[in-house]
């Protein structure tokens, strides 16, 4: 906490990011460690994200094969569909067109869900690696397995002006890569701050 916040009175902000991934708004005049939380241990969930995201990505495949093979079968109708709403996006059509349309967009929405699902889980893997790297200071990826220590420290934070509470958590990521065994050494980094008591 010492480095970290005399990087922020010095306005380093590589240094800051060095060691957390939160930014600090304000100013630091001085500040006061009141309480630490108990430690937590939890289980590095990137390897089972990954399982996942590759699920999901199959299932993606799937339904864009489906959905292609699905189109192709109705090659006229499609065409049809795809020149009529390029003229109006909001058209809403009746008879075979409409029952074609009403069943492509019905999968269209469906695949979209699937992709949508898919980028979240990226979205997450992409936050563990970032917070994971930090901590072992070397590339993250889903072959790295192991448990996550965790832990909140309450502190009051004087600007100057007037004092504050705030909440830190920290993070300490306890790895070791599956493939070649090794296990970098891990240090706890600063993942979020909250202000509050």
């Amino acid at each position: 906490m010492s480095s970290f916040f005399q990087a922020v009175q010095g306005g380093d902000e590589a240094a800051v990011a060095s060691v957390s991934l939160a930014a600090f708004d304000g100013t630091v005049e001085t500040w006061e460690l009141v309480e630490v939380g108990p430690e937590s241990v939890a289980p590095f969930e990137l390897p089972g994200l990954y399982e996942q995201l590759m699920k999901k990505r199959s299932e993606i495949k799937i339904v864009n094969e489906t959905n292609a093979n699905y189109a192709g079968d109705h090659r006229e109708l499609f065409d049809e569909y795809k020149k009529k709403r390029a003229e109006d996006a909001e058209a809403m059509f009746e008879g075979e067109l409409g029952e074609f349309q009403t069943e492509w967009e019905k999968r269209m929405e469906s695949q979209s869900e699937l992709e949508e699902e898919a980028e979240e889980i990226n979205a997450i893997m992409k936050v563990l690696k970032s917070a994971a790297g930090l901590s072992l200071s070397t590339s993250i990826n889903e072959k790295f397995d192991g448990n996550v220590k965790g832990k909140e420290l309450h502190l009051k934070v004087n600007d100057g002006s007037a004092e504050k509470g705030y909440v830190f958590m920290l993070r300490r990521y306890e790895l070791t890569n599956k493939e070649s065994t090794l296990t970098p050494m891990s240090r706890w980094i600063i993942t979020e701050i909250k202000e509050g008591a």
